[in-house]
């Protein structure tokens, strides 16, 4: 089986960042987002949006804990995200996951 992928949204896909299959994407967005996220980005991959009930709108700490519980359920190796907090969150709970940082659509 191939590595799996995963991707944040606002700043990544959003930001013209092209997904590499296989992939499912994984965003601090609330679950209150579903409609809005649906029309920007569609449903080529399963999309994980964070519950209503973990933490604060805009909250980048519990949006890093999340995004990092879903990349290890589903075994993530690179997970592309613009945001420098969420990043390190990340990357503190999933030592074998590869952040790769994205700014203006680009990777850096």
């Amino acid at each position: 089986m191939k590595n799996l992928n995963g991707y944040d949204i606002d700043g990544v896909l959003l930001a013209g960042i092209k997904p590499k299959k296989p992939y499912i994407v994984i965003s601090g967005r609330r679950t209150d987002w579903w409609k809005k996220t649906i029309r920007e980005i569609g449903t080529d991959a399963p999309i994980y949006l964070r519950p209503v009930n973990f933490g604060k709108r805009f909250d980048a700490v519990m949006s890093g804990q999340w995004k990092a519980m879903m990349i290890v359920m589903f075994n993530v190796k690179k997970f592309y995200e613009d945001d420098n907090i969420q990043a390190k969150v990340i990357k503190n709970y999933c030592p074998d996951c590869k952040v790769i940082m994205v700014r203006d659509g680009k990777i850096i």
